[in-house]
This record gives structure tokens, sequence and C-alpha cells, in this order.
């Protein structure tokens, strides 16, 4: 049986909750193709409407006439271009960079970065919640016992930038580790940009799911 339509966007928004995968519908061939119909469609729209409802030509002395209105196809396609966008403002606007810029810690390590810089994207990921909600994944990434009862304690850790040449001569693998930490974190940052998301795609993909329907159904019923 055919789950309703409003069961599979939320199993889709459910299994999909999380950055990297808006990230990866982001950067579909689909979605990216989305604004060509932002500015296609509307032009079209605009030169038929001038052309009035329909447009009579006369051909080797036959009379033909062509429906000038926008193919309703058009108008579903520039509808789910519109939640595409939608949704790509909200991935370059709250995704986090170490996931947006960075598939995999070579990726990272290639561009120049540092460790200084995972420490960056955490401590802007941390400080966004007041107090001190993330207290185990700086714990975890520090390698050490923190408690929100002593914050100068978990200032010093960003700020002593010696603890990790240090750790490095123990731990050859510090940073990749590091960066995946932070990086494992962001996954699923700031849930509400998240689910807003993948949902503005989720509605998207069904507009175009309807097109693709639409077309299959017309072509059974011309063979």
């Amino acid at each position: 049986m055919f789950k309703p339509i409003y069961l599979f966007l939320q199993d889709f928004i459910d299994k999909e909750s999380r950055w990297s995968s808006i990230r990866a519908i982001s950067n579909s061939k689909m979605v990216k193709s989305a604004y060509i119909w932002l500015m296609i469609v509307p032009i079209m729209a605009k030169t038929l409407s001038s052309l009035g409802d329909e447009l009579h030509l006369k051909l080797f002395g036959e009379q033909f006439v062509f429906n000038t209105q926008l193919p309703f196809a058009w108008q579903m396609l520039f509808t789910a271009a519109i939640f595409f966008a939608l949704a790509n403002s909200i991935y370059r606007l709250y995704c986090p960079d170490i996931i947006k810029l960075y598939k995999n810690y070579r990726e990272f390590e290639h561009s120049g970065k540092t460790i200084d810089q995972t420490s960056l994207y955490l401590y802007d990921m941390v400080w966004e919640s007041p107090g001190f909600q993330h207290i185990a994944i700086i714990a975890r990434y520090f390698d050490r016992d923190l408690t929100a009862e002593n914050p100068k304690e978990i200032h010093a850790c960003f700020d002593n930038h010696q603890y990790f040449s240090q750790r490095g001569q123990t731990d050859p693998d510090y940073k990749s580790k590091a960066f995946y930490i932070v990086r494992d974190f962001a996954q699923t940052h700031n849930q509400l940009a998240i689910k807003t998301a993948i949902s503005l795609y989720a509605i998207g993909f069904v507009f175009i799911l309807a097109i693709t329907a639409q077309n299959i159904i017309f072509v059974s019923f011309q063979t």
C-alpha cells in the first residue's frame, strides 16, 4: 500500500535531517537547475500573455490555432523551483561551514586550515546557546573533565593553543579526530533550520513527482 503524502514527507524529513543530506540535495543537478526555471518561466509567461489566449496562424492554406496559456507543468516547475530556492537560502545561511565547505577531513586539510579553525567552528556553535548546554561536546573535543560551574576553564581550553601541540606528540591523528568530532556535532546543529530546509526541499520534490506522474499518465493514454 502507498503511504499518504504527509507520512512520506514526515519520513523523508526525519531520515534526512542532517546538514550533510541537505548539502547533497543542494548540490544535486535537479536543484541547481531550478534557478533556470525561475528565470525562464516568468519571461515565457509575460511573452505568452501578450499574445492572448490563442494564437491563430495560417500555414500552407490551413488555419492553425495554438493555445498560448502557460503549460501547467511549467507552472508546477516554477513552484518547485521557488521551494528549492528558499531551501537553498536557509542552507547557505545556517549550515555550519565545516559541513558546507568540506566533505571530509582531506578537503579541510588541503584547503590549508588548521586545528585552530576547527576550534573556532566549535566555539561559534556552542556559544550561540545561552549557558553551557553543550558542555559534553566541549569536554569530548578537548578530552578533559569540564563542568558548567567553571566557565573560565572552558574559555581557557579554547584560548590554550599549546594544548593541541602537546596532544599531537602522543596522538598523530588528533587533528582528524577533532575535525570529525566537530563535524558530527554540526550535523544536527540548529534543528529548526534543518527541518525547515528539508521540508521545503520535500515539497519541491512532490511537485516534481506530480509532473512526472502527469507525463506518465499522458503517455500511457497516447499508446
